[in-house]
């Protein structure tokens, strides 16, 4: 069994029994802390305290050692970092000489683990009614390429090339360097929805592809409120073809693979609304996250199927897929601001939570 990890307040107790009522799915979550002693000096430190797969809290800096300096500015700054932009994580100087913790509370990623994909790797589930909704679908799935070579997939139902068997792709298009999320209603023609921009290698993207039926697809990226919306009211094809994450069928040519890694991928039967999306992109899991919901694979699985959260539709495991550090929280940077750092060591202790089987417990 498998449980539903879902963040907490740092006022919770050390263990911590967690249940959704409508699932009837139980689990247990326990709190960890990390402590390390960091000396500063002149210039930045990264200090590793999380392991993988862990739902990060915060982390507590505390004066241990006075601090001095040539005479410049006595202050530094402490950010937690990962595969996100560090520039989200960042934090105002904590004063030193001083026995007060500073708490850094995560803004973005959450999400510390993945599955690295090459070549013929991929992971897929036999042909189901979930696969292909007839009414309102939607996904949210992390992804950062290795290479952009031979239009990536990230997601995909059929589209194989030579017969009417096309349903819907998410891939990266590599002849205009931009993500694209296709749909048809025939199994042949489709309706194209696409994003600006160009997507750069070893980058972490949040992609939340939609079919509003009746109405229209589109694609947005990172929960920027931009859904590149094109009209499509024809419906889905309904097709026999395997559901593939990391890969994409073909018949007059070789089978499409991606290189890179996939982050946790969220399969819904209706819309996002963009509340719910910016908590995704924020590390997040919100209130509704179990209304009208699919699957939820978080891709942190050692190796072997990617186990769905809600315990029905597991992703078989071909060719080997491997793990990888996902879009999350990892590690605490340290910056010196001013003057050389002669003398002064800080206590960093992280709070985090990992998730524990009542089989295990």
């Amino acid at each position: 069994m498998r449980e539903h990890k879902i963040p907490y307040s740092m006022e919770c107790s050390d263990r911590l029994s967690v249940a959704n009522s409508d699932e009837g799915r139980i689990g247990r979550m326990t709190r960890h802390s990390s402590r390390q002693l960091v000396t500063l000096s002149s210039y930045p430190r990264t200090v590793a305290l999380i392991p993988p797969g862990a739902i990060v809290y915060g982390v507590s800096c505390a004066v241990n050692a006075a601090v001095s300096d040539d005479g410049g500015d006595d202050t530094w700054s402490a950010q937690l970092i990962g595969g996100m932009d560090t520039s989200l994580w960042s934090r105002a100087p904590a004063a030193q000489n001083t026995k007060s913790d500073k708490l850094i509370q995560p803004d973005v990623g959450l999400w510390s683990r993945g599955r690295y994909f090459t070549s013929p790797q991929y992971l897929s589930h036999i042909d189901a009614a979930m696969f292909t909704p007839a009414a309102d679908f939607s996904f949210i799935a992390w992804v950062k390429l290795r290479s952009v070579y031979g239009f990536p997939p990230v997601i995909s139902k059929g589209w194989n090339d030579a017969v009417a068997a096309r349903e819907y792709i998410l891939f990266c298009n590599t002849d205009t360097f931009t993500w694209e999320f296709r749909l048809s209603s025939d199994g042949n023609v489709h309706t194209d929805a696409t994003t600006p921009g160009t997507v750069a290698v070893d980058t972490w993207y949040m992609l939340y592809a939609f079919h509003e039926a009746g109405v229209e697809i589109g694609l947005e990226v990172n929960a920027s409120g931009t859904d590149n919306a094109v009209a499509h009211a024809t419906g889905l094809y309904d097709g026999a073809s395997i559901f593939r994450v990391g890969s994409a069928e073909l018949i007059s040519a070789a089978a499409r693979y991606i290189e890179g890694t996939i982050g946790p991928v969220w399969f819904y039967d209706r819309l996002l609304t963009p509340a719910e999306r910016v908590t995704f992109y924020r590390g997040g899991i919100p209130a509704t996250w179990a209304s009208s919901l699919n699957a939820a694979w978080y891709m942190d699985e050692e190796s072997g199927d990617a186990i769905d959260q809600l315990a029905a539709t597991n992703l078989t495991d071909q060719g080997g897929v491997t793990a990888a550090e996902g879009p999350g929280t990892t590690d605490v940077l340290f910056i010196p601001n001013g003057g050389s750092f002669s003398a002064g060591v800080i206590e960093v202790v992280a709070y985090y939570e990992q998730l524990t089987s009542l089989a295990d417990a």
